[in-house]
């Protein structure tokens, strides 16, 4: 090597040990000073912890727990459908032989994935017609046996007795064996077993040949055709109420008199109703399992459904899909989780959106104030030559190491209570904000403390400097009350449910939160002017507590510790107001879907009605007939109407229901008692007294009002209006008539509800529906009871709305401990300058434990104005905008329920944040306890400041 290039490389080996020699002290002062920053300021970085956990607590566990919610009501909605939920496909004609020969591939070829992916089984019934016997043969011990004629009535009906589930799962043979797949022709005898209860009562035997009529044309000149049938077994059902039978009903229960079912495996079956003439029909039932469904399945199923219903290529093989029906009650269902679930996302977005705000407010406010505790120490090693981009490592180190651990604790601890899929976005955003927060607010304070700012010399510069930066504050204010505005101008006429989109608008969605920020804004704007008021009178107070007080006060309002109080409010208030309204809402649905403690229905409820007043804790019983979507003949138009046929307690039982504090005196006007006759052929009919709501009375033309019921037509005579409309019992307007005037040609029409009043009224329903004699359906016809309790009771177990409630308690809960930790915080930020303050004044012969004068002076007013301010627009957007939440969705009822202020909720938050108080103050107490106060005075800090 030349000695050039030696030289060269000599050089480059000092530079490199000079960057050593300064790289590794610069990463020993960063690690000394951090570790020593740390320590002292281990209360903040605690709060830092706690705060990035819950962002990440709020960005990844809200969505999970939005996710999980709408899977259980998914699960939940299909799995309440019960065997309605079934998709049951009716194939007939010369088409069943095809299904029944299709039963192996029947899931595999559907071809929609979302059905694809729920159905796990599917159950083929085959169902013939009913085809009489002709003869039957039973053989004896020397031959076949010759034909007799069968017995009178005697047929039988073709069931499919599946080969692809074990035999011995299915039936029990009691003598004989059953018969097996194999080809047969149409003129070969066929083997089936009958069941054994069947056999008895129409005395027939393993080996009996029976003579079956075929439909098939015979030939000219031949006899008409016939099949022949041999019993081959008797069987019993293992379960005759397996889900295999219960598209044939009436397998295991036919006895004399009725169709004998005849049991054979498809390929079988297939033959003999080829045979036969093709007249049985194939019913395939597809079971969806409700464990397989969450959200994002039943939109696809429900999207496989709608094209289902134009073309059943997505479910069944080619070769049967033609002329195949297919029916169920998955859609409807699906159709009101959508609502429901579109309505559960939006609620739940309101307390995550507030919650991510607050949030993100408290990291800037912690990054701020942890920058601002070592304000001296930053600007003393600038002082001394420390490079800005030390500042930044180390601050940047610490906040990475908070962020680190408080993310892998939280992650963690999800995973464990909260398992799912984690948005990367959300995510991301939050761990960047965390980290990068503190070391961009010290990059510019240490940028700043070696620049300095410039400040123009002449005072007219000044004064515009300031006017100018003035007006841009009441630009970027007006700015903000402006947008928080539109967006709830947006959400009260648009609605938090977008009907044309699957998602929330992301601006409506924000209006809650918005309308906190603004609240929050006009509060900076307010907060000096009782402030100064109430400073006016401290400074009349004796001693310097008054006048010290009022100057702190005066000075201690700062924008970000009152927007993050005043976000937290709000979405604690809003929270609670929105459960409480939810609650309500579910209340008076109940009341409007029951009608009463107890509803019992029924063809003729009549005699129920008379048992029921005699059963103990029933205290009224209101009889009525209902006739939704009767016709109204105006004179002038014809409408709809629901009709009331109702009984005299109907008005008194009134009084004590929600929502019926309306003009009910003209029901006292009608007939009660009174019982109209059946006119004879050509009379005129009787005019009929009624109460109608008033937009039918409006519309009345010169000739009257008359209603058809039943074919029937009756003349009304309208005797007063009244504006109370029981929605539950059908769409207005209303027509109320006293019952037994409420005629048809055969008479008056029987009520056919009953409505239970009392505190035994659910137990005395149910009692007496359930001591009906069998025969009772002949009399009074099917009859139900409904509690109104249980009804209660099942909507607020419903997952969608235990789901909402549980995020807005959530949201409630998470805001609180944001609000306490920015509390202490900004109690933390103030201590050192409380400090002096509190060691100068201990000079003057103030005592000392009278410290928490100087936290409680500075610090009650911004918890106040926080909590006016946050409880106000709480309270505002519920009020204002809660009826466009899409509330009635989820509550379940038949209107939009009321907006609830609940008091005890405003207690609980005025409590909660006089408690916040108590413990900033008591904080900053703990971090005067070891202040010396020579100290303090020397150097005017404190130690280790």
């Amino acid at each position: 090597m030349s000695g050039r290039g030696a030289a060269e490389v000599a050089v480059v080996r000092v530079r490199q040990r000079d960057r050593r020699r300064r790289v590794l002290p610069m990463l020993a002062a960063v690690r000394l000073l951090g570790v020593r920053a740390a320590r002292r300021d281990v209360v903040l970085l605690g709060a830092w912890f706690v705060v990035v956990a819950l962002a990440v607590g709020v960005a990844v566990g809200g969505p999970r727990l939005a996710t999980r919610v709408l899977d259980e009501g998914a699960r939940e909605t299909v799995a309440a459908a019960g065997r309605d939920a079934d998709l049951v496909v009716t194939v007939g004609g010369s088409r069943a032989d095809r299904a029944m020969r299709a039963i192996d591939d029947l899931l595999v070829d559907i071809a929609a994935p979302g059905l694809r992916t729920v159905v796990h089984e599917v159950v083929v019934s085959l169902t013939g017609a009913t085809t009489p016997v002709l003869t039957v043969a039973r053989p004896d011990a020397s031959g076949p046996g010759e034909p007799v004629a069968a017995p009178d009535n005697l047929a039988v009906g073709l069931t499919l007795l599946d080969s692809r589930v074990p035999a011995d799962s299915l039936v029990r043979v009691v003598e004989g064996e059953l018969p097996r797949e194999g080809r047969v022709a149409a003129t070969d005898t066929f083997r089936v077993a009958v069941p054994a209860a069947a056999a008895e009562a129409w005395d027939v035997q393993v080996g009996d040949v029976m003579v079956l009529p075929s439909r098939r044309v015979a030939a000219l000149g031949e006899e008409p055709p016939t099949v022949a049938v041999e019993v081959v077994a008797l069987v019993e059902a293992v379960d005759p109420d397996a889900l295999v039978w219960s598209d044939d009903v009436g397998v295991w229960t036919a006895g004399r008199g009725d169709a004998m079912a005849l049991l054979a495996p498809p390929q079988l079956a297939g033959a003999l109703d080829a045979a036969l003439g093709g007249t049985a029909t194939t019913v395939l039932r597809y079971v969806p399992d409700p464990a397989r469904f969450d959200d994002e399945v039943a939109g696809q199923v429900r999207a496989d459904l709608r094209r289902l219903e134009t073309s059943a290529e997505t479910l069944l093989p080619a070769r049967i899909q033609f002329g195949a029906a297919v029916t169920s009650a998955l859609p409807e269902a699906l159709d009101d989780f959508a609502r429901a679930a579109r309505s559960a996302a939006a609620q739940m977005s309101v307390p995550t959106l507030g919650a991510a705000g607050t949030v993100a407010l408290v990291l800037v406010l912690l990054a701020r104030l942890v920058v601002e505790r070592r304000r001296s120490v930053l600007e003393l090693e600038r002082a001394r030559g420390a490079a800005v981009g030390t500042v930044l490592l180390r601050l940047g180190v610490e906040a990475l190491t908070v962020t680190v651990a408080a993310a892998t604790a939280t992650l963690a601890l999800l995973a464990w209570l909260l398992p799912g899929t984690t948005e990367p976005v959300g995510l991301a955003a939050v761990l960047a904000a965390a980290a990068l927060a503190a070391p961009a607010w010290g990059s510019v304070l240490a940028r700043r403390a070696w620049s300095g700012s410039r400040v123009p010399a002449n005072r007219r510069d000044r004064a515009r400097l300031v006017r100018r930066r003035a007006a841009a504050r009441v630009v970027g204010e007006v700015a903000a009350v402006l947008v928080a505005a539109a967006a709830a101008v947006a959400l009260q006429r648009r609605g938090l449910l977008q009907t044309s989109t699957a998602s929330t608008d992301p601006f409506i969605g924000a209006a809650p939160l918005l309308v906190a920020l603004a609240a929050a804004v006009l509060a900076l704007r307010l907060y000096p002017w009782p402030v100064l008021a109430a400073s006016v009178l401290a400074r009349r107070s004796r001693g310097a507590l008054g006048v010290v007080g009022a100057s702190r006060a005066r000075r201690a309002l700062q924008p970000l510790p009152l927007l993050v109080l005043t976000l937290a409010v709000a979405v604690g208030v809003g929270g609670l107001l929105l459960v409480s309204t939810i609650r309500a809402g579910q209340v008076r649905a109940s009341w409007d879907l029951v009608g009463a403690d107890a509803m019992v229905t029924a063809d003729d409820v009549g005699l129920l009605a008379a048992r029921l007043r005699d059963e103990p804790g029933v205290t009224e019983v209101v009889a009525a007939r209902v006739v939704s979507g009767a016709r109204a003949d105006l004179g002038n138009r014809d409408t709809e109407v629901t009709v009331l046929a109702v009984d005299e307690p109907y008005r008194v039982t009134l009084e004590g229901l929600p929502g019926a504090d309306v003009n009910l005196a003209a029901l006292d006007r009608l007939p009660y008692g009174t019982t109209v006759p059946v006119p004879e052929r050509g009379d005129p009919r009787p005019t009929v007294q009624a109460v109608v709501s008033p937009w039918v009375a409006e519309r009345i033309g010169s000739r009257g009002l008359s209603l058809w019921v039943s074919g029937a037509r009756t003349e009304l005579d309208v005797v007063g209006t009244t504006t109370y409309a029981p929605l539950g019992s059908g769409r207005g307007p209303f027509v109320f008539l006293a019952l037994g005037t409420l005629i048809a040609d055969q008479g008056a029409l029987p009520p056919t509800v009953a409505w239970v009043h009392g505190p035994g009224a659910a137990e005395a329903a149910a009692a007496v529906v359930g001591a009906l004699p069998p025969d009772s359906a002949d009399t009074v016809g099917t009859a139900t009871a409904t509690s109104r309790a249980a009804w209660l009771a099942e909507s607020r177990a419903d997952a969608l709305v235990q789901g909402v409630e549980r995020t807005l308690v959530i949201g409630a809960l998470v805001a609180a401990l944001l609000a306490a930790v920015g509390a202490v915080a900004t109690a933390l930020a103030g201590a050192r300058e409380r400090g002096r303050t509190l060691a100068l004044l201990r000079t003057l012969g103030m005592r000392p434990r009278l410290g928490w004068w100087l936290a409680g002076v500075e610090l009650a007013p911004v918890v106040l104005a926080a909590l006016v301010a946050g409880g106000a627009a709480g309270a505002l957007v519920v009020t204002q905008l809660g009826t466009a939440m899409g509330l009635d969705v989820l509550v379940g009822g038949v209107r939009t329920p009321a907006i609830v202020v609940d008091g005890a909720a405003l207690a609980w938050v005025a409590v909660g944040a006089v408690a916040l108080l108590l413990v900033a103050v008591a904080v900053d107490a703990l971090a005067h306890r070891r202040m010396r106060l020579a100290e303090v005075l020397r150097v005017g800090e404190t130690p280790g400041g």
